[in-house]
């Protein structure tokens, strides 16, 4: 990648924003959280795939990008955004970086991880994208900087791929799930995994779930290239 490693260690350090934020855009709550554009019901793609597997949509225009993949792999999008602009902008709409938030993590770099993967998102916005904010938590107590730098009533998406078998992160993800939707009052949610009944019952008549399974192998029109991977695969979170 262009950036050369003592930008990397400044951005990470002191958190310097990525080229090509722009200038003045606007920022919210005690952790400067990026406020990003509404996002509406028509902006919620009918498919979502991978960044990393973009060349396989079947029609861009109707798809949108997550980045619910290891952190290495999104690595370069994450700490060079503008560089992605011209990739994505075929896609209906980008997620922001689902960098991780994990248990046992401090808060300091729960909150951090949110503030670079918002830092993106502004990024991709300035410069025409549709971003949608992908929201996560561990716990109550990230509720107010993941929940901070959303426009009420926006559009919003959600994981628990890989998460809802295990009944302790089930119950979190469930009781943040209630939380968001109290206090965003979205209009409708994209969901990344499994739905599954309890789910339906948190939502019931306050907004729309919109369940976006992963891409399986019926999608795919074009096999993968060989160094397709190898655009980002280097570490930044280990």
């Amino acid at each position: 990648m262009g950036l050369d490693a003592k930008s990397m260690v400044e951005r990470l350090l002191f958190h310097a924003t990525p080229e090509g934020y722009p200038k003045d855009f606007p920022v919210v709550s005690k952790y400067q959280i990026p406020l990003l554009p509404k996002v509406s019901l028509s902006d919620i793609p009918e498919a979502l795939i991978a960044f990393d597997d973009r060349r396989r949509a079947a029609s861009p225009s109707q798809t949108g990008l997550h980045f619910y993949r290891d952190d290495r792999k999104f690595a370069g999008p994450l700490i060079e955004p503008v560089k992605w602009v011209d990739r994505f902008a075929s896609f209906k709409c980008t997620l922001t970086p689902d960098v991780t938030i994990a248990k046992g993590m401090p808060e300091y770099l729960r909150i951090s991880n949110t503030v670079h993967s918002r830092d993106a998102g502004a990024v991709w916005s300035h410069h025409g994208l549709k971003v949608i904010p992908s929201l996560r938590w561990v716990s109550q107590e990230d509720y107010d900087f993941v929940f901070a730098g959303i426009e009420m009533g926006s559009v919003v998406a959600v994981s628990n791929y890989g998460s809802y078998l295990e009944p302790e992160a089930k119950i979190i993800f469930e009781q943040g799930l209630d939380a968001l939707i109290s206090t965003l009052e979205p209009k409708g949610i994209i969901l990344f995994g499994k739905l599954y009944p309890r789910l339906t019952d948190i939502v019931q008549d306050r907004t729309q779930l919109f369940p976006r399974p992963p891409i399986t192998s019926t999608f795919r029109t074009t096999p993968a290239k060989p160094h397709e991977s190898s655009e980002t695969d280097f570490t930044l979170f280990d």
